[in-house]
């Protein structure tokens, strides 16, 4: 059945079989020796779960995939959504767990699920390929010519979606990147004018004086208080310092006047 554990007859390390261990979740066999992490006093046969069953690794929809279906070879595979897969697929009894694929080389597809697979490699041309071809027995030629097509596309599959995965990493990262601050060119403080220059300034601010409101207040001996008719007043605005003088009442806010001064 599609949820049927099968382990490979060779080796993932070494490609040899015989006194082969298989992962318990998945195809893959090794050698006790062959495994980095084995005890030396493992027996030879001993079930174990492989490092990427451990990390919990699963498939995915668009992983390329070897598989075993029935008594034929291991084949590569596109694993595919349940809606992608032809109607007489999707009509046949689905078990849990289970998912389509569809065979490079071929025109069929199957349910299976994580006991009958494993991934595929970019080297898996000239390893996995070969061992599977000598894990098949005897075959006709048409279905040699199939399985070679098939490991071809896989191929190309393989490297194409290696690409893509590579690009959505960088556009990602890209994406993620904390962005670097903008460098502005900012005009730099003036230094103060020079002592020559003050003539200048004291001359400059004396025109602007010269352009001030002034009131007649001081002409008729006023000081600008609310009953002497001073012109800045009526126009709602505050005489200038430098305009009235000491004297001048029409000055509150300039002096603070409005404040009383107590606590």
């Amino acid at each position: 059945t599609a949820t049927r554990h099968v382990n490979t007859s060779w080796c993932f390390a070494c490609l040899r079989s015989g006194g082969l261990s298989g992962c318990q979740r998945c195809p893959a066999s090794y050698h006790i020796a062959c495994l980095p992490d084995s005890p030396s006093a493992a027996p030879a046969a001993a079930p174990f779960t492989c490092a990427p069953c451990r990390l919990s690794w699963q498939p995915r929809c668009g992983d390329i995939v070897w598989v075993k279906v029935g008594p034929f070879r291991w084949w590569p595979c596109e694993i595919l959504l349940a809606q992608h897969a032809p109607e007489n697929i999707q009509r046949l009894g689905r078990q849990l767990g289970t998912f389509p694929v569809r065979f490079f080389g071929t025109d069929e597809y199957y349910w299976v699920s994580l006991a009958r697979l494993f991934p595929f490699k970019d080297g898996d041309l000239g390893e996995s390929a070969a061992a599977a071809a000598g894990s098949a027995g005897t075959e006709t030629a048409e279905l040699m010519d199939k399985f070679n097509e098939g490991v071809a596309l896989a191929q190309e599959a393989w490297r194409l979606r290696d690409r893509d995965r590579q690009d959505a990493r960088r556009l990602l990262g890209e994406l993620s990147a904390v962005p670097q601050p903008v460098s502005a060119d900012f005009d730099q403080p003036q230094p103060a004018a020079p002592a020559s220059q003050e003539p200048q300034l004291q001359q400059a601010e004396a025109s602007a004086s010269s352009l001030m409101a002034k009131c007649d207040c001081q002409r008729r001996g006023r000081h600008c208080g609310e009953l002497d008719g001073c012109a800045n007043r009526l126009a709602g605005i505050e005489c200038h310092p430098a305009a009235c003088g000491p004297g001048c009442l029409n000055q509150r806010l300039f002096r603070f006047g409005w404040l009383n001064g107590a606590v």
